[in-house]
Order: structure tokens, then C-alpha cells, then sequence
């Protein structure tokens, strides 16, 4: 909700900070004189005082007059001398957490003193009321965790081919490849270093059009990492093994269900409580999709009409 968002600022230094005259660009707005930040205090600004006393339980210290971007900002702190403080240019999508992208927890910086222009810095809030407005954050920590990035695998390999997945590591002295096949167990085997930072594992090879899920974790001095991040809303990356291709000129999007997740959208199809699925196209693999039985009175047909909600920021 527009109106209980917030921009909190901290100061880490051991003495006070003066904030008359510093603007925060992205929302507009600029501190006046008389200003004192004590070292270790916060200061929140909200778009909505009375939204966000609503939300929070108590008032913000400014109200700005502009409002933040749900597909991605820019903000930028400046002092008195226009000089740069600190600065996020941030995302609603991946590499970027996902959740705090209107789905309850708050995007949280990590560690502080360094530097914010990077998604390795933010988390969204572990918090259980989902933030910790004029508090310490939940995630913080000295130093980033570890570092995935650059994954890399063949999209609908061939049957029988084992499927070669890659990823860049950065920090980490453990790195672990976990993968479902189908709707099967999961799988956990150890990626190879090759000596560069780039960390190797394969799938074994599979009949065709089965469905591979896969995710890779990294463990380092200062944290773990996943890939796809535990703050998106998919668990998986993947693909399914080719097949012979279908005689259509159109567009061939494959869904794939548990029998018993099918049977339960079957059993409750008067209502629209949704079911968990995957949808793959051109090899490209959803995960985490939902589904239930749409209509009104087409409800009540044999042959069902089906609504597909894509996970948040996977359109």
C-alpha cells in the first residue's frame, strides 16, 4: 500500500549529524535547519502520516511529498553541498529481493557501512511484523554473504543428457546444487570449483519432457546465499528435457501438476482457492505458479476453464 511506505535513514557515525539542507532525491524532499541525527538514531519519512501511524503505531518525523517507484527507484542522499551521501538505485525483480515488492516485509539493508547501490546489500525483513522501522534491522550483519550469479545451464537439453548447470560464486566455500525431477524428491550434490569462482554440477540425464527444478545454495564465512533468493517468490529455476516436437504453428505452453494437486482443484472448483503448479515455454521454466477453476457458470462444465497466476515478479 502506497501510503504506509517509508524511507528510513540511519546514522552509523559516532557523532551527531547535522541534516539541515540534505535532500533525499527520489521523494522529493529536504530537511530544514535544526536538524541533529545522534549517532546510532534513525529518522523515518513516510508519503502518509495518517497511513503510516496506522500501520506502524507511531508517527513518522517527515512526510515527503513525492513517492517511491514499485517497479524500481533511485534515491539519493545529499548534503548541504549537493555532495553525494548515499545512494540505491534498487529493483522489483531478480537479482533484487521480491517480497518487499508490496508483499508485507520491508527491504533491508544488510550491513551499513557498505555500500548500498548493490542487491548482494539488501534483504527483504525476516522481522515478524515484517519490518523494524526506528529499530535495527533484522538482517544486519558485518559483511555480505556470499555472492551467486551468472548461472548458466541448457534450456530443454536432449533425453538421456545429463544437464550441466554452472553459476559464478563469489565468497563462498561451499556450493551446493539441489534439483527435483518431476514431482520427485529432492536431490542435493556438491558443485566443483574450477578454480575461478565458477562452481559446476550436473543432473543426470532424463526421459523426455521431464520436468528439472533445480536451486544452488552458497555457503561462506559470512552467510549463505540461494539461487533463486530465499526473499523471491519462486524456488526453482529449471527447465524440461526435449521432446518430439508438436505439428502446430502455435505457441505450445506445457503445464505441469501433481495428480493430487489436480484432484484438489477438481474437488473444490466452486471456489478460488488456488493449487500449486509449474508452466514451462520454449524451455523456460515457471515455477511456483498457481491455479484454480475460473468462471461462473461455465464452472459447472465437464471440460474446465482454468486461471493461472504467475508468482510475483515472474510474469
Amino acid at each position: 500500500i502506497e501510503g504506509e511506505e517509508f524511507v528510513e535513514l540511519y546514522n552509523r557515525g559516532a557523532e551527531a549529524l547535522d541534516l539541515s539542507g540534505w535532500c533525499l532525491d527520489g521523494v522529493g524532499f529536504c530537511f530544514e535547519g535544526g536538524l541533529s541525527l545522534p549517532p546510532g538514531a534513525y529518522v523515518v519519512l513516510a508519503r502518509d502520516a495518517a497511513a503510516f501511524t496506522a500501520r506502524y503505531g507511531f508517527e513518522p518525523d517527515f512526510v515527503y511529498p513525492g513517492q517511491l517507484d514499485n517497479g524500481g527507484e533511485s534515491l539519493t542522499l545529499r548534503d548541504a553541498l549537493n555532495q553525494i551521501v548515499d545512494r540505491v538505485v534498487y529493483l522489483d525483480e531478480p537479482p533484487w529481493p521480491v517480497l518487499p515488492d508490496g508483499l508485507g516485509p520491508s527491504l533491508e539493508r544488510i550491513d551499513p557501512a557498505l555500500g548500498a547501490d548493490t542487491p548482494r546489500n539488501w534483504r527483504a525483513s525476516t522481522a515478524e511484523a515484517g519490518h523494524t522501522a526506528k529499530a535495527a534491522n533484522s538482517v544486519i550483519a558485518s559483511g555480505l554473504p556470499p555472492w551467486l550469479s551468472d548461472v548458466d545451464f541448457q534450456l530443454e537439453p536432449l533425453p538421456n543428457t545429463p544437464l550441466l548447470v554452472t553459476a559464478r560464486a563469489d565468497d563462498a566455500s561451499q556450493v551446493q546444487l539441489t534439483y527435483v525431477i518431476g514431482f520427485g524428491n529432492a536431490v542435493t550434490v556438491e558443485m566443483a570449483d574450477d578454480g575461478n569462482g565458477t562452481y559446476g554440477a550436473e543432473i543426470p540425464g532424463q526421459v523426455a519432457n521431464a520436468l528439472i527444478r533445480f536451486n544452488i545454495t552458497a555457503t561462506g564465512p559470512t552467510g549463505t546465499m540461494r539461487y533463486p533468493r530465499v526473499d523471491d517468490t519462486i524456488n526453482y529455476d529449471g527447465t524440461k528435457v526435449a521432446e518430439p516436437a508438436v505439428a502446430t504453428a502455435l505457441p505450445v505452453v506445457e503445464w505441469f501438476v501433481h495428480p493430487d494437486d489436480y484432484a484438489r482443484a477438481l474437488s473444490h472448483y466452486l471456489t478460488n482457492e488456488l493449487e500449486p503448479a509449474v508452466l514451462c515455454y520454449n524451455g523456460k521454466l515457471y515455477d511456483n505458479i498457481q491455479f484454480r477453476v475460473r468462471g461462473h457458470t461455465s464452472r459447472y462444465w465437464p471440460k474446465k476453464n482454468w486461471k493461472i497466476h504467475f508468482p510475483h515478479g515472474h510474469d
